[in-house]
Formats: structure tokens, C-alpha cells, sequence
């Protein structure tokens, strides 16, 4: 199988993981807001987007707890992991490839947040005021001494996590505002039936580029500027634990673009390594079979 080195040098400065999942190990009562649309709380112009669903990757997501926090044991661990059912991200921007916005879902437990999230415990607790007649009382949310990121929770299910939360925050409080759990916004930069796809219940890892300029530069190591519009592809874990499997859709603007790509591509990865088929009817690639360890993706969330 061919490893890839797809994430390589891309920069996330904070163990994004390591701190909400953490927090949610001691996390006490919450609003009892509506659920919404996790995808929906993160802004539109992050340059990658992550869904990974924490029940069939329990032991991969108690590797990255564990990795930043030896001194906690396997079963501490374990008990945080239980906490969360998915956790979404959107990581990188144009401008600032070290941002990342996290939206969680999960059950929160009920012992109280106050008890926690306090001045003796190094918690400053902060308001934020919106414009949702719904909502009468300000949203919470939460920073610690040292560290650049805010924790929220605006309701029982949805966990929010980013340098600045006070953004996701208003985008909880337009759709608290209105009927929609989903934000027309987002809906107008997903590509196709891409917002679904990800969306999809699925026991695997997924993200998807949107703005995928420079997403083939990255890929191969050399600069390819084709009319790529959007980038989505799955990861699967292996038998020996140490590695993912990834499959990889790159949809292009028309069938010259395609082509031009393929043969690239078959350069790059060769066809004895990487299976390889082509939709003519969508211009879209589909390669399977990339192998990538499982440090790569680690060095992607929590560097």
C-alpha cells in the first residue's frame, strides 16, 4: 500500500483534543437549549473539515489524550472518551493556517460546571451577549490561565472549543433565533452532496477540502494549480493499529482537468500501489488504498 504524507506541514499550534476532551471529563450542568447542527456552529472558511465519530475510534482517541497526558491511566482515559459521540472540526484558513474551530456533540454529564470551571481551578468564566429573543440569559463560556483556547457549552449536547468561541457562539444563537438547525450560510459553501456525504452515518473518519487550491501541491509535493473543486476523502483503521487507509474523491471542473490529474497522479503513486477509477459523468477521481500512519493525522490535530 502506498504511504502518503498527505498532512505533512500543516500547522495546528494547540492539542485541541487533549483540552475538550479534558474538559468534559469534570463538566457539571449545561443549558437545556436545543440541540443543533454541529457543522453549523463552525465558520465557512476553514480550509479543511474533520468528522470523526468516537465510538469505533475510542482507542484512537484515547491515544491522542494519552499522548499529551501520560500521567493520566487507561481507564481516566477511557472515561473521558465515553463523554463525547462525535467531534467535528474546522482547521486552517487562508489567512491563518493554525486555526481551529472544534464542535462536539455529546452527553454531558451532571455534576455542576460552576464547581469546576472556577477561579480556584484556574477557570475565568466570560459572557457573551446576542440578539436571540429566545434565549433571555447571556451564553457562558470559559478560558483558563495559559491557554489561548475558550470552552463553551450552549447546550446539553453541543461542546464548543476554538481561540475565539465567541463566533460559533452567535452562530448557535441565529438558529436558536429562527426554525433551521442549519445555517443557510453553511449550506451555500458545500460542494454537491458533500455537506451529506460527511454528514452520513459512517464508522469511518471523513473530511473534505472546499477550497482545494493548493490541496494537489500537497498531495503530490509539486505545484499543480488544476480547476480541482472540491477534495473529500475517508480514513479507516488497520489491523495493526498503527495505520489509517485512506480513499480520496478529487471532483474537477471538467474532463480535461481530470485527466491532466490522473496522469499525474498515476506518476505519483503508481498503479501497482493505488487503485485508481474515474467517473466521466461527475469529472471526479476516486484513488483508494493510501496508506498513512497514524502519527501523520496525530501531527494534524494536535501540533
Amino acid at each position: 500500500m502506498k504511504k502518503c504524507n498527505i498532512f505533512t506541514g500543516t500547522t495546528v499550534v494547540v492539542p485541541v483534543f487533549v483540552f475538550l476532551l479534558f474538559a468534559l471529563a469534570g463538566c457539571k450542568t449545561v443549558p437545556e437549549n436545543p440541540s443543533v447542527d454541529p457543522f453549523s456552529l463552525l465558520d465557512t472558511d476553514s480550509s479543511i473539515y474533520f468528522k470523526i465519530p468516537v465510538a469505533p475510534h475510542k482507542d484512537f482517541v484515547k491515544s491522542i489524550l494519552l499522548s499529551k497526558l501520560p500521567q493520566l491511566s487507561d481507564t481516566d482515559a477511557q472515561m473521558i472518551t465515553s463523554r463525547l459521540n462525535a467531534v467535528y472540526a474546522g482547521i486552517g484558513t487562508t489567512d491563518n493556517a493554525a486555526r481551529i474551530q472544534i464542535s462536539a456533540t455529546g452527553e454531558i454529564p451532571p455534576f455542576a460546571i460552576k464547581s469546576v470551571f472556577s477561579e480556584k481551578n484556574g477557570w475565568i468564566r466570560k459572557s457573551a451577549f446576542f440578539t436571540n429573543t429566545v434565549t433571555s440569559v447571556p451564553y457562558r463560556y470559559f478560558m483558563k490561565e495559559g491557554s489561548d483556547f475558550q470552552l463553551a457549552f450552549p447546550s446539553s449536547s453541543n461542546i464548543l472549543l476554538a481561540d475565539n468561541v465567541q463566533p460559533l457562539l452567535g452562530h448557535y444563537d441565529t438558529l436558536m433565533s429562527g426554525t433551521s438547525v442549519l445555517r443557510k450560510e453553511i449550506q451555500s459553501v458545500w460542494v454537491a452532496d458533500t455537506y451529506q456525504w460527511m454528514n452520513s452515518d459512517s464508522s469511518d473518519i471523513r473530511f473534505c477540502v472546499l477550497r482545494p487550491q493548493a490541496f494537489l501541491a500537497h498531495l503530490l509535493g509539486v505545484d499543480m494549480r488544476l480547476a480541482l473543486v472540491c477534495a473529500k476523502g475517508s480514513l479507516v483503521e488497520t489491523s495493526d493499529n498503527d495505520h489509517l487507509i485512506l480513499s480520496l474523491q478529487l471532483e474537477f471542473q471538467n474532463g480535461s482537468a481530470a485527466r491532466a490529474a490522473r496522469a499525474m497522479l498515476s506518476l505519483a503513486f503508481g498503479s501497482d500501489t493505488v487503485a485508481m477509477s474515474y467517473n466521466e459523468e461527475t469529472h471526479t477521481l476516486i484513488l483508494n488504498n493510501i496508506e498513512i500512519s497514524k502519527v501523520q493525522v496525530l501531527d494534524l490535530l494536535l501540533q
